[in-house]
């Protein structure tokens, strides 16, 4: 009968550790969720500045020639 005993304690330490669980998680997916749309943003606004500086090359004619 030592089985049913190790499954009661894992299930009271899973228990246990519930409500640290359901705070802890959903924290780190929001603080998962705020970095990525700040790594998106940051990536959009230098993509926007790369395009911008190349419309100004091609308008300036200081692009080279294809190869």
């Amino acid at each position: 009968m030592a089985v049913p005993t190790v499954v009661g304690s894992v299930v009271l330490q899973i228990a246990a550790f519930g409500p640290f669980v359901a705070v802890v998680v959903p924290l780190f997916v929001v603080v998962l969720l705020f970095s990525l749309l700040f790594d998106i943003r940051n990536n959009t606004r230098r993509t926007a500045a790369a395009l911008e500086r190349l419309a100004d090359q091609r308008e300036a004619g200081d692009t080279p020639d294809d190869p």
